[in-house]
Formats: structure tokens, C-alpha cells, sequence
């Protein structure tokens, strides 16, 4: 029952940051990209949340006000809705999830501070979770006693190898009386459907198994792209490598990139091996000095939580060392000022 409420929360608390201005750019063109954003994002929330259902009607002959109008009052009906939901839900007293986050990774393509998208969706998670601060550092490469993630995958690679061999063909297809676009098209089935098959053995195989810290690793499968939590991919590339704000607002969804952007903008320091989120840093880093809407609603949970000191060389020993924790200063700080190697 936790979990079901937990897992509503987010969904439900991502909806309605989901939900700002965009409806209002809604028009009456055909496959309007705007109104298939909208689509997509009430039939993603369909997905999430089984028991809500949302039917569009044909539009094609109404005015673009009162398309407007009728989308609208049907979104604001959903947000009361999702409001009342998640008010609900804080009088259940669910468990909190962590208020200090340390996401210990490689620098690889898909989990590096560098990826658009992995800076953004843990932005994005800060938010759902009201997390008082997200770390996320890139270990030392090539080096597995400074990098958790390495030891983690050498954990995996010796729970898969155990000299067998991973079974692939779970599903065949025949080909006869067949045309060449309908025998690829079948192959391409086929594939994909072995891989999530292959994909499930291998989470068999993993998890529950030793870990890098004597401790025993959990291991998932994914879920299919359209019951994954977040759906907006494509219009976040679109708006992330569009070269100007005219640009920007032709892609669906601009609101409200614009307004993670900003946030990330007042809360985050990025550098290069690492990302850090704080609740509270828009008072450091905004125009007004006051906390932005989100921090002065989502107070802290622990007030002694403050920025994590990054290394500082000590100056005054023989060799190449860094100063102690203790000693270490944590404001006041440039980005990647001392982030050359050969300190120890």
C-alpha cells in the first residue's frame, strides 16, 4: 500500500508540474503539435494512473478559443482532482525518502553529468521527492577503489559469468508466404520481444547476488517505452538543441522546460564531474535574495544540510594532499577550481 502511494505521489506530483501554459497554445491545425503534446501527456498520465480516464473529442470544427476553453476546463477539473490526491496522501504519513542524495556514477554517455537529459531528470526527481540535496559525482576512471560504479559492474560481470550460456532464441517466426517488408517487419518483432525475454534472465541472474560492499545487489527491468515514468524525451532534445528562445517556443512543452531550466539555473552547480542540487541555493543565486516558490513551500528537511566541500588542496603540506573534511571550505567556492589530478 506504501508503494502504491508513493508511486501515485510521483506520478500524480509530476502531472501538475507537468501542466502550466501549454494548453493555451493549442490550434486548430491538423495534427497540431501542441494539442498532440497534450495527447501524449494525459494519455502517459492514463498509463501511470490505471483508474483515471480522459477522452478527447473531435475538435476539427470548433474555434481555437474554444478548443482552448474546453481543454482547459477539463485540465483544471484533472489538477483539483491531483491536487485533493496528493493532500490526501500526506495525511497517510508514508515514509520520506531521503533528504540527501549520492548518486556515485561513471562518466559514460547515458549517466554523465554532460547528458542534457540526465541533468535534467534529476532535476526533474529533486522536485517529485522535495529532496533537500542531490549529489552526483563521477568517480576516478579506471580506478575501482575511488569509483563505486566500477566495482559494481565487476559484481555483475561475475554474477553473469558463470560459464553457460545466455539462452536468445525464445521466439521464432516463419517466413512463408511472406512479402520482404512483412519478414522484416516480423524480424524486428521477433528481436525485440527475445531481447526483453534475454533481458529478464539477466536481472534473474544479478540480482540478489554479492555486491562490492558485502552486501547483495537488487536488480530491474525496465518497462516498456510507453509505461515509463517519463515520456517527454523527444520534445526536451527539441527544446535543449533549439538555437534560439523563438525556436524554443515552437517546441511543446516550452513552459515548462523553460521553467526546470530556470530552476536548475537557481539551484544547481554543474561542473564537470559532478552535479549538485540544494535546496535553498535560490536565495544564493537569484535577483531577490527570497526563496523561490518551490523552496519557501517545501521547507528543508534538515537544516543543517548545506553544500558538500569539494576537495581543496592543502598548501601548506610536502606532498600533493587535500585539506580534511573539517577544514575543507565549501563557499565562496569557483566551479572545478582544484579538479586537476595529482592530489591524493
Amino acid at each position: 500500500m506504501q508503494k502504491l502511494a508513493i508511486r501515485s505521489h510521483d506520478a500524480v506530483y509530476y502531472f501538475t508540474d507537468l501542466t502550466i501554459e501549454e494548453v493555451m497554445r493549442v490550434t486548430t491545425e491538423t495534427n497540431c503539435k501542441h494539442y498532440c503534446y497534450e495527447q501524449e501527456k494525459l494519455i502517459w498520465f492514463q498509463n501511470q494512473i490505471s483508474n483515471i480516464t480522459i477522452q478527447y473529442q473531435e475538435v476539427a470544427a470548433e474555434t481555437e478559443q474554444e478548443i482552448r476553453r474546453k481543454l482547459w476546463e477539463e485540465t483544471k477539473d484533472i489538477l483539483s482532482d491531483c491536487q485533493q490526491y496528493l493532500n490526501d496522501l500526506d495525511h497517510l504519513r508514508h515514509p520520506k525518502i531521503c533528504c540527501s542524495i549520492l548518486k556515485t556514477t561513471d562518466a559514460g554517455p547515458g549517466v554523465g553529468v554532460s547528458n542534457i537529459e540526465a541533468r535534467f531528470r534529476d532535476v526533474e526527481i529533486t522536485r517529485i521527492h522535495s529532496s533537500d540535496r542531490v549529489n552526483r559525482i563521477h568517480r576516478a576512471p579506471g580506478d575501482s577503489s575511488q569509483n563505486e560504479s566500477e566495482r559494481t559492474n565487476a559484481s555483475i560481470g561475475d554474477a553473469l559469468v558463470d560459464g553457460t550460456a545466455l539462452k536468445w532464441d525464445y521466439f521464432r517466426y516463419g517466413i512463408k508466404k511472406l512479402s520482404a517488408s512483412q519478414v522484416k517487419e516480423r524480424e524486428a518483432i521477433c528481436m525485440e520481444t527475445n531481447a526483453w525475454e534475454v533481458a529478464k534472465q539477466v536481472t534473474a541472474m544479478v540480482d540478489d547476488e554479492p555486491g562490492p560492499g558485502k552486501d547483495y545487489m537488487k536488480c530491474y527491468t525496465t518497462t516498456t517505452s510507453n509505461y515509463q515514468f517519463f515520456f517527454n524525451k523527444s520534445y526536451l532534445m527539441k527544446y535543449a538543441n533549439a538555437k534560439t528562445d523563438a525556436a524554443k517556443r515552437h517546441v511543446p512543452g516550452y513552459h515548462y522546460f523553460k521553467k526546470i531550466y530556470s530552476f536548475m539555473d537557481k539551484h544547481c552547480i554543474i561542473g564537470e564531474m559532478f552535479l549538485e542540487f540544494l535546496k535553498g541555493a535560490c536565495k544564493e543565486n537569484g535577483e531577490s535574495e527570497t526563496l523561490c516558490d518551490f523552496c519557501s513551500t517545501n521547507k528543508q528537511c534538515c537544516d543543517e544540510i548545506d553544500h558538500v566541500a569539494r576537495p581543496f588542496p592543502d598548501k601548506e603540506s610536502d606532498g600533493q594532499h587535500y585539506l580534511p573534511l573539517s577544514k575543507t571550505p565549501a563557499k565562496n567556492r569557483d566551479i572545478d577550481d582544484y579538479i586537476c589530478h595529482g592530489y591524493s
